[in-house]
């Protein structure tokens, strides 16, 4: 088994704490942290224990994850409206091993998170939940299919498993219900189950699956476990995106290099840095763009503000008010869910998701700003006058 010891956080936005809570009572993954005056909650993630279902795609028997998945979420009644492949999370049990390099069994229950939290503020819309799980199924395979190896009765079984593929998203491309697709993903299942895994329903495992576990893949877990270790302590040093980012792209060149495994420290390390710089270089361009629209918006408020007070606020009032703003802003939950999911910051567009979802909260933020200067102004008068 590959072991991946690290910790990461997940912050999402939310928009009714009711709705909310009662999704946790259907999905019991674990408790998150709430900030309720803020509308945030935020998720330690082991990543010993559990992994994205968008981090997986690599790992997984095909149909039994698919039925898993839909299967669950239809049986807990669970309402999401911006469900996406890097919000769901399989759990992994306590006698399970995690996902390696070669062929096993995985027991592991299935969650969810960001439930009310929106994708890509002002690009995504609300959608039901039965469409996103066909559109996530079609995604699953497309991901999927072209690795699924067959030794045994190969040609055979590949034009089986193409078949059924095929047949999967038909289903899904033409709007089939979710239980005319869970019906045909049961019967294909218990069609070509192995018998001694029948009992357990969260286990899938298809005899026209390659189960031939390579010696040579035995040998190297040991050593691919240590490179991982060391990825891990590298990023470490520059946060969790950091790591994470590290280890999609080493697990995918470890995983086409089998054979000829090697690991340059000072390569990985020059990497990260670089990785880090162009993060950090993300976060100063949208700070710029911040300060400005925020002096000027503070300059258009004051000079409302001043139809009805004559006050005079000099510059190093206004400079001292935009960057208490800016911070306020950078350090929102909405900017915080962008900067801790490492999927996003892969995204050349991250910057315009931001700036789309600050519109919606600096507004207040301004206004309490402005106002609060003026209070100030307005006690410091009286203050005097006594």
């Amino acid at each position: 088994m590959l072991k991946f010891c690290y910790q990461s956080q997940e912050v999402y936005t939310f928009e009714n704490y009711d709705n909310l809570m009662n999704s946790f009572s259907l999905d019991d993954f674990q408790s998150g942290k709430f900030d309720s005056p803020n509308n945030m909650i935020t998720f330690n993630i082991n990543h010993s224990r559990c992994i994205r279902l968008s981090d997986l795609l690599f790992y997984i028997t095909l149909l039994g994850l698919i039925a898993s998945f839909i299967s669950i979420y239809i049986k807990k009644g669970l309402e999401h409206e911006y469900l996406d492949i890097n919000r769901i999370w399989l759990y992994f049990k306590e006698d399970s091993q995690y996902p390696g390099l070669i062929y096993q069994i995985l027991h592991y229950s299935i969650h969810f998170t960001g439930y009310s939290c929106s994708l890509k503020y002002g690009f995504g819309v609300k959608q039901k939940a039965s469409i996103q799980i066909q559109e996530i199924i079609c995604q699953i395979i497309d991901s999927c299919s072209n690795r699924i190896k067959q030794q045994k009765n190969k040609d055979q079984n590949k034009q089986i498993c193409k078949e059924i593929l095929q047949r999967i998203q038909a289903l899904c491309k033409t709007n089939s219900s979710i239980p005319v697709i869970i019906l045909y993903l049961e019967n294909t299942i218990c069609f070509y189950k192995e018998d001694k895994y029948i009992e357990n329903k969260l286990v899938q495992l298809l005899n026209l699956d390659d189960t031939d576990i390579k010696p040579e893949r035995q040998k190297v877990i040991g050593e691919v476990n240590n490179i991982i270790k060391q990825i891990i302590e590298i990023g470490n040093t520059y946060g969790q995106v950091c790591v994470e980012l590290l280890l999609q792209d080493a697990i995918t060149k470890i995983t086409q290099n089998l054979t000829n495994l090697s690991f340059n420290r000072q390569s990985y390390e020059i990497n990260v840095q670089i990785k880090f710089k162009q993060l950090k270089d993300k976060e100063q361009e949208l700070q710029i763009l911040v300060e400005q629209q925020i002096k000027n918006q503070i300059i258009y408020f004051i000079q409302q503000y001043e139809k009805d007070f004559k006050f005079e606020i000099d510059e190093e009032e206004i400079i001292q008010l935009q960057q208490c703003i800016v911070n306020s802003i950078l350090q929102s939950p909405q900017v915080r869910h962008y900067y801790n999911t490492y999927q996003y910051q892969k995204d050349s567009e991250i910057n315009n998701y931001i700036f789309s979802a600050i519109t919606k909260i600096q507004q207040q933020i301004l206004k309490d700003g402005v106002e609060s200067i003026f209070i100030y102004k307005i006690l410091q008068l009286i203050n005097d006058l006594i």
